[in-house]
């Protein structure tokens, strides 16, 4: 994980899809946010891979 030189990005990479890809997350606080935007890490695993992986292999 790394952090821009502003400190307002957070950087790091995953494989939580499948192939890996590097991410980059803007740093600030949430103030009340809408209940449609906040979303779990399984939901947002099936709205970027919708099909489930083959069994046993991951």
């Amino acid at each position: 994980m790394r952090f821009s030189p502003d400190k307002t990005m957070v950087f790091f990479t995953s494989n939580l899809f499948g192939a890996s890809y590097v991410f980059g997350v803007e740093v600030k606080k949430a103030e009340n946010p809408a209940a449609a935007d906040v979303k779990d890490t399984a939901e947002l695993g099936r709205q970027w891979k919708p099909q489930a992986p083959e069994h046993g292999k991951y």
